[in-house]
């Protein structure tokens, strides 16, 4: 693959769920790290990261209605002043 980084969320293709579990890795020879059924059965907000050179990632996201974004409050604007133009003859 070309791409950096890889979030898998939700999937009912058999290849791309038997990709996502070989590029996790193994355990051992004969088991896999996570495999096709564990991958079904994610819950709500968890997903797999897999990033280049480091070791695959289970975690949970966060939702974004539970984001604590602070209230900004409104700018307050001023009127503006208009200067007299002094014109030549």
């Amino acid at each position: 693959m070309s791409i950096g980084n890889i979030i898998f969320l939700l999937s009912s293709d058999i290849e791309t769920l038997e990709m996502i579990s070989k590029d996790c890795g193994r355990k051992d020879e004969n088991s896999l790290l996570i495999n096709v059924e564990e991958l079904k059965v994610l819950g709500y907000f968890e997903a797999i990261i897999l990033m280049h050179r480091m070791y695959p990632i289970k975690t949970k996201l966060l939702p974004y209605y539970e984001f604590n974004i602070p209230k900004i409050e409104p700018i307050k604007q001023t009127p503006l002043q208009y200067n007299e133009i002094k014109l030549y003859k």
